[in-house]
């Protein structure tokens, strides 16, 4: 992932405001490191708290170009058939990275509302990483980092590179499981990484979650692989919050 640091400062309000920073328990300087998605009402405490404090937030950033704009081609045309006859409807829009246009609302929601949000502030968005392997993960980092997308048989498959896998199940149960096969080959081969260097993620968290615990937490001692679940809203992983819905 590559990652861009937004700095938010507030201007320092002098030894009196410092003051009464201290008296209320605030700290003169704040360093927040965003999650994928605000809530609007920390988004709405973390303005409030920028107008009294040194407050810096960090967010992710896919891509380093200007891509607010950027939709799936799909969207584009559909557009244009709604359209009335030498009309455009989509006007600035314009076709990018395919997958940054599909899967990338979430983040342009995120970072167009911390924009908004924090409008006369500083921004520095010159952090940028790109991916350092020569791998086929590496290539589309890197392409959704420069808003370049890749041309189909662009880039030849180097033996052993097992960046990216796609695996075919009939369920999500058999999903959980083949995860659980990968996993342990990969932790039984060369230079395995640690259970807590690993992350899973899932768009199906609460619908999984049960299943993953079908699947790992039953596992025979030789096959046994420590995990935890988060994430999940309080309402599914609290017992007591689980009885109150159910009565």
């Amino acid at each position: 992932i590559h990652t861009l640091a937004t700095v938010l400062q507030a201007v320092p309000g002098g030894a009196a405001q410092a003051a009464r920073l201290q008296a209320a328990g605030l700290p003169a300087a704040a360093h927040v490191f965003c999650l994928p998605t605000i809530a609007p009402v920390y988004l709405a405490l973390l303005q409030q708290l920028g107008r009294w404090m040194d407050l810096q937030v960090y967010a992710i950033n896919p891509c380093e170009a200007f891509w607010f704009d950027v939709v799936d081609a799909r969207h584009l045309a559909r557009l244009d058939q709604r359209a009335a006859p030498g009309q455009s409807q989509h006007q600035h829009l314009e076709v990018g990275h395919r997958l940054l246009a599909a899967w990338g609302q979430q983040a342009q929601a995120q970072l167009s509302g911390l924009v908004e949000a924090f409008g006369d502030a500083v921004v520095d968005d010159s952090e940028y990483t790109a991916h350092p392997a020569d791998t086929l993960l590496g290539h589309l980092h890197n392409s959704l980092l420069t808003l370049t997308d890749l041309a189909p048989a662009s880039l030849p498959l180097r033996a052993g590179d097992r960046s990216i896998e796609v695996h075919v199940a009939h369920s999500l149960t058999r999903q959980l499981e083949v995860l659980q096969d990968r996993l342990l080959a990969l932790m039984a081969g060369p230079d395995a990484p640690a259970p807590g260097d690993i992350l899973v993620v899932t768009p199906q968290l609460d619908e999984a979650a049960p299943l993953i615990d079908s699947v790992f937490g039953t596992a025979p001692p030789e096959r046994a692989l420590p995990y935890t679940v988060t994430g999940q809203a309080v309402s599914g992983s609290r017992p007591l919050a689980r009885a109150l819905l159910s009565l």
